[in-house]
């Protein structure tokens, strides 16, 4: 029995320290670890600049379809003429640290002894390589579910009117980092309704002052903006119903049976015995869950949208694994660090898989040289922002031009955006075009340009996360298409 918790405590152990490595690995890396990254450093450069943030989509700019907190964040501490992923990608790691921190604290609030609040936390760093390695990627995530955890739990921890007053600002500024902060918002408050309906309606008269109050001064700066790239373009992104039935039976069932199972039982319990700590703890675990699965199942929405339910399974199923091990039985002694050595077992990753390698960099080197020497302007719309580094223009076009070509609920600015793109192409603006592939976004390339060279062999360059997307077919104007247009 004593050999089995020794094996449970290295594998905490050994979870935390394997995504230690896997941070300190790649969190310094010159060149994207997921291809959406340099679009951070392009909004961070017009909040340098003073310009607008939001305002209508052209090649120059598209924004990212998220509230700006993060941006500004990684603004203040990004000198003005950077064009290094580093500061945003530490924002990402001291919000994940502080998911850490908070998941240790809630544990412990909830009386776990100090051995399951290290597991706990063990746990949520496990979740790692199923979060679709996130944890330090220099996007808004980790940040927001930072923001959104920490207003959930002040909520439940405080119980004076000033630490009310903070949850709902600390809320609102989860939503002045991504939106989906209002569907968890959305689903905790009624949960707590039940317990305390006076202060459940006062968190929500709160966050909705602060959400509408973030909403008109944002709309008003941004000429109206604001709302074309918040709501109006996400609400244009399909549903994907096949991933409904995947993210309960591969994502959940398969990869997290143990905590699923304890949470179940929670669930169970709660229903049957609602006190007011169990019925917080379920209004937690219910908005977060909800986050990850109405993400899940939208277009888009990639394995970090996992990480809000992971750590809501953390949260909601330690504190009933911890009870059975209370239990004073032999049976249940060797139960429970049998069952958490089998989930982590479950969870168990290479922390070397994906990390940058030397050659990465070496490619990395070599493909800016390549944009360096070509003339002129260079378009290359998957890779937002590394062609500074050389002198070259960045031009604002990546997943956020995606976003507007696909839209269905914005048709004016969506048809805008494609008569200029085509345009554009069609008069060859640009010295050259990189893309990933021929039928990326431009499938009638062949008509103004050529495929000139692909720039890199093998698999290096490719982004550690995300989609598999690098700069690789080089395409220059086709001669023949120039003496047409005169």
């Amino acid at each position: 029995m004593r050999s089995a918790w020794v094996v449970l405590w290295l594998m905490t152990i050994v979870s935390i320290a394997a995504y230690g490595y896997a941070a300190l690995s790649s969190i310094g890396y010159e060149y994207p670890l997921e291809w959406m990254e340099g679009g951070t450093l392009d909004l961070v450069r017009r909040i340098h600049t003073g310009q607008p943030i939001y305002c209508a989509p052209s090649l120059e700019y598209i924004p990212y379809i998220y509230t700006p907190l993060y941006y500004h964040a990684v603004a203040a501490v990004t000198a003005a003429d950077s064009w290094d992923f580093l500061p945003g990608r530490l924002i990402g790691l001291v919000g994940t640290l502080g998911i850490a921190a908070l998941i240790g604290c809630e544990l412990r609030r909830r009386r776990c002894d100090w051995s399951f609040v290290i597991v706990g936390v063990g746990l949520f760093f496990a979740t790692y390589s199923l979060s679709g390695r996130w944890f330090h990627v220099a996007r808004v995530d980790t940040l927001f579910l930072f923001l959104l955890l920490f207003g959930l739990l002040l909520y439940q921890w405080s119980r004076s009117w000033p630490g009310l007053v903070a949850s709902g600002v600390i809320l609102t500024l989860a939503f002045l980092t991504k939106q989906s902060a209002l569907l968890a918002i959305a689903v905790f408050l009624p949960l707590s309704f039940f317990r305390n309906r006076r202060r459940a309606v006062s968190l929500a008269a709160i966050v909705g002052i602060g959400v509408a109050a973030v909403c008109g001064i944002w709309q008003l700066r941004s000429d109206g903006w604001f709302f074309t790239y918040v709501f109006d373009l996400p609400r244009g992104h399909a549903l994907l119903p096949k991933m409904a039935t995947r993210f309960f039976t591969r994502e959940m069932l398969l990869h997290l049976p143990v905590l699923g199972a304890f949470a179940a039982f929670g669930v169970w319990r709660t229903m049957r015995r609602p006190s007011s700590g169990a019925i917080d703890s379920l209004a937690t675990f219910a908005s977060l869950g909800a986050t990850s699965f109405a993400s899940r199942i939208h277009e888009g929405g990639y394995m970090n949208v996992l990480m809000p339910v992971h750590v809501g399974l953390v949260l909601f199923a330690v504190p009933h694994i911890e009870r059975l091990a209370r239990v004073s039985r032999p049976w249940s002694m060797r139960v429970v660090p049998l069952v958490l050595i089998a989930q982590f077992m479950l969870l168990a990753y290479d922390p070397r898989t994906g990390l940058p390698s030397s050659d990465d960099r070496r490619a990395g080197r070599e493909f800016l040289d390549r944009v360096e020497q070509l003339p002129g302007s260079v378009l290359v719309p998957c890779h937002r922002a590394l062609q500074g580094r050389v002198g070259k223009k960045s031009y604002g076009f990546g997943m956020a031009g995606i976003d507007v070509l696909r839209s269905e609920s914005c048709p004016d600015v969506r048809d805008r955006f494609e008569r200029e793109l085509l345009r554009r192409v069609e008069n060859q603006e640009f010295s050259a075009i990189i893309l990933p592939d021929q039928t990326w976004v431009f499938p009638n390339i062949s008509q103004s340009y050529e495929h000139a060279e692909n720039l890199f062999d093998g698999e290096d360059y490719v982004p550690m996360t995300g989609a598999a997307i690098r700069p690789q077919q080089l395409w220059v104007p086709r001669v023949s298409a120039a003496r047409d247009r005169r």
